[in-house]
């Protein structure tokens, strides 16, 4: 009876929010703030201080989450062969945390992103710039868009003249900045946008079919839709009608 009345006091106390999958690590909701439950040593890991918490997810370049073999969940994977890290929210402000309450970065950003190729982008100050897995800085906020490694590269924004450059997870540059528009990579190939006309790279950042129709659709089975002044076609990877 009286371990009844603890597990009932218990959930009293906190609403749980959100669990890994061997039950041992529960994010909880304690009058709205946010913290970190082992149910197994019935100790706080996280207290219950933050605005919001969310575990720090990891995808490879296939869009899909690393995990253990043994271990699955249905709201983030979970691998208790690495320490997990996450994301905490205080005074609208993001930071991250690691599962045994050390401070990896203080509120600073204004937005994390998930682990993409083992990168990760950050806003600070309306910049954008990425961390890496071992939660160094490695691209300084200076861009006025970052996007996720989905692929091997990504694309980032200049202040300067408002256009996109691929990048690649050393932070190195591949083009200059002369995209207008970029888009996700479908069927290995990118659409992009330059001086005002539609073409496509690879994830190698180069422009296998050169930027010169009036506009072009993804590649869906193996085949994208062109509009070439009046004139609408299908061609496919290799530019052929």
């Amino acid at each position: 009876m009286k371990l009844k009345v603890i597990i009932i006091e218990l959930f009293i106390i906190f609403l749980f929010v959100g669990c890994t999958a061997n039950n041992s690590l529960q994010i909880v909701n304690q009058n709205n703030k946010f913290g970190l439950y082992n149910v197994d040593t019935n100790k706080t890991q996280i207290p219950t201080i933050y605005d919001d918490l969310i575990l720090m997810k990891n995808y490879n370049s296939k869009n899909e989450q690393f995990s253990s073999k043994n271990v699955f969940n249905l709201h983030w994977v979970h691998s208790r062969d690495t320490k997990e890290y996450y994301i905490y929210e205080y005074k609208e402000l993001y930071g991250i945390i690691s599962e045994d309450n050390k401070l990896i970065f203080e509120p600073i950003f204004s937005e994390i992103s998930d682990f993409y190729q083992g990168v990760a982008v950050v806003k600070e100050n309306d910049k954008y710039g990425y961390i890496n897995k071992k939660f160094e800085l490695i691209q300084k906020p200076t861009y006025s868009d970052a996007r996720d490694f989905i692929e091997k590269i990504s694309f980032v924004k200049s202040f300067i003249n408002n256009k996109y450059a691929c990048i690649n997870p050393n932070m190195k540059l591949l083009s200059d900045f002369i995209y207008d528009k970029v888009f996700d990579f479908s069927e290995g190939l990118a659409r992009v946008l330059k001086d005002n006309k539609w073409g496509f790279i690879n994830i190698e950042c180069k422009e296998v079919i050169p930027a010169k129709f009036d506009f072009a659709s993804d590649f869906i089975g193996g085949k994208a839709k062109i509009l070439d002044g009046n004139k609408s076609y299908f061609i496919d990877k290799n530019n052929i009608k």
